[in-house]
């Protein structure tokens, strides 16, 4: 495989699953702070015990058997073992769409009931599938609604690292460590008062436009040069 397609994938993945992890912590979260204990058999009943999977195994099942966990230890474990396609059906189906929950779910009012929250999640389950499976051809073709839809669902949960849309498409092959920078501070500046949260994103765009894992450059050149750009705009 091309290895800037790799680093490409890679890159995408990262995202994906912070998309994914963050969702998955925010049902536990919400649905803990409405119900309180009850929360897990409130989305067993209804939700994890209904979830048919192709192998015909239902790990739901399994997990809400044991008797050594408690209630919220058995929401932890199934909303682990959640896959992403299932995690985005879950704000499409009635427990989330008629239960009190879902007006504080998310920070920002989003109707996901509607075909175009499901044709954006729709996208996002693919690509995620696409970087899986390493299907560079389908990549390739849908690598801008790909992004797209992972971009809506990073503004959506107000994600600490997230790019804008122009910020992908001024991405070009091998940039240097100034120009990465101020692609920064021209559409996030805001990632600037962070240092680690500043070299994770930096990284991420080195890696988009072309650099290997082996010569991302040092911790304190893009500190140093972080400094420069600041002092040019102040």
């Amino acid at each position: 495989m091309n290895e800037k397609v790799l680093n490409e994938f890679a890159t995408y993945y990262k995202r994906i699953i912070r998309v994914e992890r963050i969702l998955k912590d925010l049902i536990i979260k919400k649905y803990t702070e409405t119900y309180s204990t009850n929360a897990y058999n409130i989305i067993y009943k209804i939700y994890f015990s209904r979830i048919k999977r192709t192998s015909g195994q239902n790990s739901f099942i399994d997990i809400s058997l044991l008797k050594n966990k408690t209630p919220y230890e058995k929401l932890l474990s199934s909303v682990d073992a959640m896959y992403i396609s299932e995690v985005l059906s879950f704000f499409s189906h009635k427990i989330f769409l008629k239960d009190i929950t879902r007006k504080t779910f998310f920070n920002n009012p989003v109707k996901t009931n509607t075909n175009n929250f499901r044709q954006i999640a729709k996208l996002l389950k693919q690509f995620r599938n696409c970087v899986c499976h390493f299907n560079i051809k389908d990549f390739k073709l849908q690598k801008q609604n790909y992004t797209k839809a992972l971009m809506y669902f990073e503004k959506l949960l107000e994600c600490r690292y997230k790019y804008t849309s122009g910020a992908i498409d001024s991405i070009e092959h091998k940039l240097s460590i100034k120009s990465i920078l101020e692609l920064i501070y021209k559409h996030n500046p805001e990632y600037f008062n962070d240092d680690r949260i500043l070299v994770n994103i930096f990284d991420d765009i080195a890696l988009l436009s072309g650099y290997r894992v082996d010569n991302l450059p040092q911790y304190k050149s893009i500190i140093r040069a972080k400094f420069k750009i600041e002092e040019s705009n102040r």
